[in-house]
């Protein structure tokens, strides 16, 4: 039997969700730029004489969250071995609170409110051209 096996099955667990939020930040920012360039293609192929303007915004976003993926999956790695390393010491550690999570928190809670400024922005150009 493993040593302090329900510890390092919990800090597996621990690292196996942060991998698995990691992918889906990474899916999400490659989205929002293929999305992004889905559509200055169909509007080329609509044939209506209209030019879609890809934006520098939505193209720096989406490389901004992929990279805030990878980011996570470092950073998850990271803590995983420094736990495991912990768990395996006979030392008595302090839990001390952990500014990395706090740091990814608030590179996702910025995204967000950026996401949420950019669709209000375009709402009101498309109830301005009469598009809604």
């Amino acid at each position: 039997m493993i040593d302090r096996y329900t510890n390092h099955a919990a800090n597996e667990r621990t690292y196996l969700a942060w991998v698995r939020a990691s992918i889906s930040v990474m899916i999400f920012g490659f989205l929002i730029e293929k999305f992004d360039l889905i559509l200055s293609h169909t509007v080329k192929n609509i044939n209506t004489g209209e030019m879609y303007q890809s934006s520098i915004a939505v193209e720096l976003l989406g490389l901004v969250v992929f990279s805030t993926g990878v980011l996570v999956t470092i950073i998850s790695t990271i803590r995983f071995f420094k736990y495991r390393k912990y768990i395996m010491s006979d030392d008595y550690i302090l839990y001390k609170s952990n500014n990395t999570a706090l740091l990814l928190s608030l590179v996702i809670v910025l995204i967000a409110i950026f996401l949420l400024f950019y669709m209000v922005y375009e709402f009101e150009i498309d109830l301005r051209l009469g598009l809604i």
